[in-house]
């Protein structure tokens, strides 16, 4: 089953929901005492660039308690099915893809680009490190020099609400137009182990799913 949602920068992104046996949703752990409802926790994966290849990585979502009825699509992720352009979102998905390899696979010396749009600062990466206001504020992006832009998901538009446990703090984002470096190496080696997604906090690769669809995806037994 295939989930909708924009957990970054109001990007459309969709995630791989991982079988679940038990009871669904199944509920978080109760914040402050016990005096907050518990939010609902999903499993899904996502795709990602890291180690010279493709891989799933494991995201929590998460839907806080509210009371009463709400329409599905009304919720921060639902069913990609029920979205009321599923067609021409499908198609620009596949295409910011396409975009996402064939930046991921460019080689050394091919890692130069001309950009415009959103991106990220911090002190040391997108991984649990402070974020330096000072540092956004010093910069003139209306300036056409070199900078080196170490994680491409904000490239392509890879969050709103409330920080949980599932969640990392949320960041500003500054729009930006010069020529910056794609290099995953030293994003991870300076940045932390996983890039961020929004507020979403990573889980790694998980266990893999047990669904049939995944179990007999010859492709996607690769990414394993």
């Amino acid at each position: 089953m295939l989930v909708y949602g924009q957990p970054f920068q109001g990007e459309d992104q969709v995630f791989v929901v991982k079988v679940n046996c038990g009871t669904w949703p199944w509920r978080g752990q109760s914040r402050r005492g016990g005096r907050e409802r518990p939010s609902w926790e999903l499993d899904a994966w996502s795709y990602d660039w890291k180690d010279g290849s493709f891989s799933r990585t494991l995201f929590t979502l998460v839907f806080e308690h509210f009371d009463g009825h709400l329409p599905l699509t009304s919720l921060p992720f639902y069913p990609f099915e029920q979205h009321p352009e599923q067609d021409v979102v499908y198609a620009r998905l596949v295409d910011r893809g396409k975009k996402f390899r064939e930046i991921c696979e460019a080689k050394e010396g091919s890692r130069l680009f001309e950009y415009n749009g959103k991106t990220i600062l911090e002190k040391k990466g997108f991984s649990g490190m402070k974020h330096d206001d000072g540092a956004v504020a010093d910069l003139d992006f209306r300036s056409s020099s070199s900078f080196n832009l170490t994680d491409i998901a904000s490239f392509v538009g890879l969050g709103h609400g409330r920080t949980t446990d599932s969640a990392v703090p949320q960041v500003k984002s500054s729009e930006v137009k010069s020529r910056v470096m794609v290099d995953y190496e030293s994003y991870f080696q300076y940045g932390g182990a996983d890039g961020r997604n929004g507020p979403l906090k990573s889980g790694g690769v998980g266990m893999g799913c047990a669904c049939e669809d995944c179990q007999k995806n010859t492709g996607l037994a690769l990414l394993k």
